[in-house]
C-alpha cells in the first residue's frame, strides 16, 4: 500500500562532517570518493564508476583552470588507474589517495566532490560521498543517472551533467562559476534530508512490522 512506502535517505553524522570555509581558489580542488570496491570477472566497474570519463573531462577542464583532482581509492584497478593517468599525461594534476584517511578533513580541503557514474548498477542512487560532501558544505557535480542529481538540481547545491566528457566538463565549469551560490545551499540540504532522525526511524520500523 502507498501509505506504507517510506523513503529513507542515507544518514550522516552532522557533528562529524561540519561546514567550514573552502580553501583558497588559487587552485580548484576536485575530489572523487566513490572508487570501485571490487573487481569482478567479466565486468568493468572502473568504467561504470565513470573514472575514465572523469579523467577525460578533468583534462579538458584543467586546460582552462588551475586545478587538482584527488582520487580517494580502495585498492582495486590500481594498475589500470595509474596507466590511464600516465597515458593522459595527468601525473602532476591527479593525486591517488590509497589509504585510510579522515574523510571529513578530505572534504573540507576540497572545493567540490564529483560523482561521474555511467550507471548505478553497482552503485547507490544516493552515494555517501555526495551526502558527506554536502554536510561539509561542498557542492557536488553528478551525472544524471542517479537520484541525487534531482536533489542537486532542485536545491542548487551543485551541477548536473550527462555521462559524457563535454557535459561533465561544462558541469565542472558551471560549478566553479556559480560556486558561492551552490556552496551556500549545501549544508541546508544535508540537514533537511540526511540528518539522523530517531522519529523517522521509529516510524519506518513500525511500518515494516
Amino acid at each position: 500500500e502507498a501509505q506504507k512506502i517510506h523513503v529513507i535517505y542515507p544518514w550522516v553524522d552532522l557533528s562529524k562532517f561540519k561546514p567550514i570555509d573552502p580553501p583558497p581558489f588559487n587552485e580548484f580542488r576536485i575530489l572523487f570518493a566513490s572508487a570501485p570496491n571490487a573487481e569482478v570477472l567479466g565486468e568493468n566497474i572502473f568504467e561504470e564508476k565513470g573514472i575514465p570519463l572523469l579523467l577525460e573531462a578533468f583534462k579538458e577542464f584543467s586546460k582552462e583552470h588551475k586545478a587538482k583532482l584527488r582520487l580517494l581509492w580502495r585498492g582495486y584497478y590500481n594498475d589500470v588507474l595509474k596507466s590511464k593517468i600516465k597515458e593522459m599525461k595527468l601525473e602532476g594534476k591527479v593525486k591517488i589517495i590509497n589509504k585510510v584517511v579522515d574523510t571529513a578533513k578530505l572534504f573540507s580541503e576540497s572545493h567540490i566532490t564529483v560523482i561521474p557514474f555511467i550507471t548505478t548498477r553497482r552503485s547507490p542512487e544516493i552515494p555517501l560521498s555526495g551526502v558527506e560532501s554536502l554536510a561539509c558544505g561542498r557542492p557536488v557535480v553528478a551525472t544524471n543517472v542517479m537520484e541525487i542529481a534531482e536533489l542537486i538540481r532542485t536545491y542548487k547545491c551543485g551541477s548536473i551533467s550527462k555521462p559524457d566528457k563535454t557535459s561533465l566538463r561544462e558541469a565542472l565549469n558551471k560549478c566553479k562559476v556559480n560556486y558561492a551560490v551552490y556552496q551556500a545551499n549545501c549544508r541546508n540540504v544535508a540537514e533537511r534530508y540526511f540528518a539522523f532522525d530517531a522519529d523517522k526511524l521509529a516510524e519506518f520500523i513500525e511500518c515494516c512490522k
